[in-house]
């Protein structure tokens, strides 16, 4: 069989795509306790979410051991990991068993919402009708009550969005 062979550049911009990804899940943590409680948590530093930029984070127990790996996203009162569904359960568990001693709610809302994925110039145009300026650099987030967009940009640009359903 004789297959079609394309040539792609690492510098080349994707084309238009965009993918729901049912892999992912959410958990969101809100109240006035939620930064400083998360802090201990995780392996970024929570302190530098300012509901204008994302980190890449494990969620871990107190012996290193990995629970969850996913985006951090939102501000002091209120964080969304965006992570792998299969690991939500176990996570979630985790963090509300010390959670109970702090001023915040844990809570998995990955029912609520929709998680895509895609790149390009149809799919910029239709996350910006719906969500207005969008972030242009690696890392950068985008953060409203019911939407958030990082923008992320190996090998080119593209986003994560996190929308209500």
């Amino acid at each position: 069989m004789d297959f079609m062979r394309t040539e792609a550049h690492i510098d080349s911009p994707l084309p238009d795509f965009l993918c729901h990804l049912k892999s992912l899940g959410v958990i969101r943590l809100t109240g006035e306790e939620a930064a400083k409680y998360l802090q201990g948590q995780v392996t970024a530093d929570i302190n530098l979410l300012d509901g204008n930029t994302a980190l890449l984070a494990c969620h871990c127990d107190f012996k290193g051991k990995t629970w969850n790996i996913g985006y951090l996203v939102g501000d002091q009162n209120e964080i969304t990991l965006i992570c792998h569904q299969q690991a939500i359960v176990a996570s979630l568990a985790e963090l509300k068993k010390y959670g109970v001693f702090a001023k915040t709610e844990i809570d998995d809302i990955s029912e609520q919402v929709q998680i895509v994925g895609g790149s390009g110039n149809a799919f910029v145009q239709a996350l910006q009708s719906t969500l207005g300026d969008l972030p242009d650099a690696a890392m950068q987030a985008t953060t409203s009550a019911t939407n958030s967009v990082i923008c992320l940009d190996t090998p080119s640009q593209r986003y994560l969005a996190v929308l209500d359903a």
